[in-house]
């Protein structure tokens, strides 16, 4: 009799606890996934804000080395002391120069895959760097 009850006890419970282990390998396999398409986006994450990190650093020296060798000599032999729009465009085209040759090709298409339109992501950095060094000073 003891049994008959232990076997049907365990004819209820085995499958019970296959479907239960079931589940629970499929939840880990899931997790694992998760988990290694997580540190695979972070690896990404990193290596994407470390270029655009060493991009923007470049892009301020750039800027302050123009400021110092071309900029700041305008201004000096002006009363004023302000650039004209032509004065504007070459110290911008002069800072657009020197970070391309600073970053250089490869940089510049990994850049460019980083951040889509790569002219409008360099003028607006130039003109962000140009404004912060310019209230720095």
């Amino acid at each position: 009799m003891w049994d008959e009850i232990i076997l049907t006890i365990v004819d209820v419970l085995v499958p019970a606890v296959l479907a239960l282990l079931s589940a629970l390998l499929a939840y880990a396999v899931m997790y694992v996934k998760q988990r290694t398409e997580a540190i695979k986006d972070e690896r990404v994450r990193k290596i994407v804000n470390d270029a655009l990190d060493r991009a923007r650093v470049d892009i301020y020296e750039a800027v302050a080395y123009v400021a110092q060798t071309y900029v700041d000599d305008l201004k000096a032999a002006r009363e004023d002391g302000k650039l004209t729009p032509e004065e504007k465009a070459e110290a911008f085209a002069r800072a657009k120069a020197a970070f391309k040759a600073r970053i250089g090709e490869a940089g510049l298409r990994q850049l460019a895959e980083i951040v889509g339109d790569l002219e409008e992501w360099l003028r607006t950095q130039i003109e962000a760097a140009v404004y912060d060094l310019g209230k720095a000073s």
